[in-house]
């Protein structure tokens, strides 16, 4: 997981580009996603698009939306697709998002 603007994150936080590596070529994937585990245990899905960095598409982005992060603690993120003969989910990545003001 990568967030290039800022090493450190806060709850409330809006228009920041997460950047999952799914270590795969994704470019024939019907669809994507980010499945999403918040500190409190919930499990969310969230809308995903796959960006293509050098010649191979193996980032899934999404820009963080207002209610996103509402919660301090370690989210965790998993990378989802989805392809014409199989569908599976890649690796677990945390992320630690802060209080305000801390």
């Amino acid at each position: 997981m990568t967030c290039p603007a800022n090493n450190k994150h806060y709850v409330g936080e809006v228009g920041t580009e997460l950047f999952l590596d799914t270590q795969q070529d994704l470019d024939s994937a019907a669809e994507v996603k980010m499945l999403v585990k918040k500190p409190d245990g919930t499990r969310h899905e969230w809308d995903a698009e796959i960006y293509p960095i050098d010649s191979v598409n193996v980032y899934l982005r999404h820009v963080v939306e207002e209610g996103d992060f509402d919660q301090s603690g370690i989210f965790e993120f998993q990378s989802w697709a989805r392809f014409a003969s199989w569908e599976g989910k890649g690796k677990t990545a945390p992320l630690m998002i802060y209080a305000r003001y801390t």
